[in-house]
C-alpha cells in the first residue's frame, strides 16, 4: 500500500509539475513591431559573454526601463506584414516566448522589440524584414526556474529513482508474499 502511495504521489507531482509548466502569466498585451538581429548574440547589455540559448530578444527603450526588462520574458506574437512584399509573413501559431538578453538602442533600433534571427523565423517569415507584433511579459512558470538554475536534470533524476526504487520495492514484496504463499501451501 506504501509503495503504491508513493509511486502515485511521485506521479501526481510529475503531472503537476508538466502542468504548470504550459501555464504562461502574462501581463497586459502591447501592439508595436518586431525586427531581428543576426548572430552572434554576445556580449550582451544584460549578460555580456554569457549564452542565453537563441529564442532571445533585445528591449527598445519603450519597455528596456534601464536594464529592468534584463532576464524578463515576453510571448510575442506575430499579427501581420509591414510591407506588401511580405504581405503576410506570420507562420504556424505565430507566437514564441523570448528572453529579453539585450538593449536595442535609439538610433539603430528599428522596432519596439529586436528578435534574434532563430525567435524571428518561428513566428514569422525573415524577408518582411519588420514586422507587426503584440507582447505581453510572460513567466513560463516552472520550466523557466528550473531550467535558470539547471534543476530539471536534478527533478527528472528524481523521478526516475523514485520509480525504480518504488518498483524495486514492490518486486522484493512480491517475492516475499510468493514464498510466504508456497510455505503455507506446504
Amino acid at each position: 500500500m506504501a509503495i503504491k502511495l508513493h509511486s502515485s504521489l511521485v506521479s501526481l507531482t510529475a503531472l503537476l509539475i508538466l502542468s504548470l509548466s504550459s501555464i504562461s502569466l502574462t501581463s497586459a498585451q502591447d501592439s508595436g513591431t518586431a525586427t531581428y538581429y543576426t548572430p552572434p548574440y554576445t556580449p550582451s547589455a544584460c549578460y555580456g559573454f554569457e549564452d542565453d540559448g537563441v529564442m532571445i530578444a533585445a528591449a527598445s527603450d519603450v519597455f528596456w526601463n534601464d536594464g529592468g526588462a534584463c532576464g524578463q520574458m515576453y510571448q510575442v506574437t506575430c499579427l501581420s506584414g509591414t510591407n506588401e512584399g511580405t504581405p503576410e509573413p506570420c507562420l504556424g501559431s505565430g507566437s514564441a516566448v523570448v528572453k529579453i538578453v539585450d538593449h536595442c538602442p535609439p538610433g539603430s533600433c528599428r522596432g519596439t522589440i529586436d528578435l534574434s534571427q532563430k525567435a524571428f523565423e518561428s513566428i514569422a517569415d525573415t524577408n518582411a524584414g519588420v514586422i507587426n507584433i503584440s507582447y505581453q511579459q510572460s513567466v513560463l512558470f516552472i520550466l523557466y526556474i528550473l531550467n535558470s538554475f539547471g534543476l530539471w536534470r536534478l527533478f527528472f533524476f528524481y523521478l526516475l529513482f523514485s520509480l525504480i526504487h518504488a518498483e524495486s520495492e514492490e518486486w522484493e514484496r512480491d517475492k516475499i508474499s510468493c514464498s510466504f504463499e508456497e510455505n503455507m501451501a506446504n
